[in-house]
């Protein structure tokens, strides 16, 4: 998988996680739930960058943090499958911690 973990590039804006397409929102609660962890608890904002040398495309990365253990990643789609493909791969794998590292914080509906 290639995530980019260090970004040298700086972020021309920032973009909140309700500014992403409703289908990637959608997709993205879906999966969290089915890997029984709860959406809220992840904080997810799009950096969007400026052109590479030569190239005229905006690209923007991903930033994905798991609240409750504080670990993250920055995904950069431009490098092959989209961010959310690789969010999924993450939580296959158990990136952001397994379930039994999450306590019960409140009530949480999955449906």
């Amino acid at each position: 998988m290639n995530v980019a973990e260090n970004l040298e590039s700086h972020p021309v804006r920032a973009i909140s996680f309700n500014a992403f397409p409703f289908e990637e929102q959608e997709t993205f609660r879906w999966l969290c739930k089915q890997s029984m962890k709860n959406p809220d608890d992840f904080r997810v904002e799009g950096e969007e960058h400026a052109p590479d040398p030569g190239s005229s495309r905006v690209h923007r990365d991903v930033v994905v943090v798991y609240l409750p253990n504080g670990k993250g990643r920055c995904y950069c789609p431009d490098f092959g499958s989209s961010w959310i493909v690789k969010f999924c791969d993450d939580l296959d794998v158990h990136y952001f911690g397994s379930r039994q590292d999450a306590e019960p914080r409140g009530i949480v509906v999955w449906s």
